[in-house]
């Protein structure tokens, strides 16, 4: 799901985007917890499509997150 929604931000389709990696972060918190390297990037892949959305403000809350979860 990861591979498709990175094709959908390259075509810039960052809302197909945003619901298949809602989906894989969360599946990725549920099995990996919030300070896994592979929920991080989904975190910080997911700030990434909101820019692209303009949702400056969730991105910028997400990109904290991802900090801290680096922590």
């Amino acid at each position: 799901m990861i591979d498709q929604a990175s094709i959908f931000s390259a075509q810039r389709e960052f809302k197909k985007a945003e619901e298949l990696q809602t989906a894989v972060l969360e599946k990725r918190k549920q099995t990996l917890g919030d300070h896994h390297p592979d929920t991080v990037r989904a975190m910080e892949s997911l700030a990434l499509t909101y820019r692209g959305l303009n949702r400056v403000q969730e991105a910028e809350e997400l990109e904290k997150l991802a900090e801290d979860g680096k922590n």
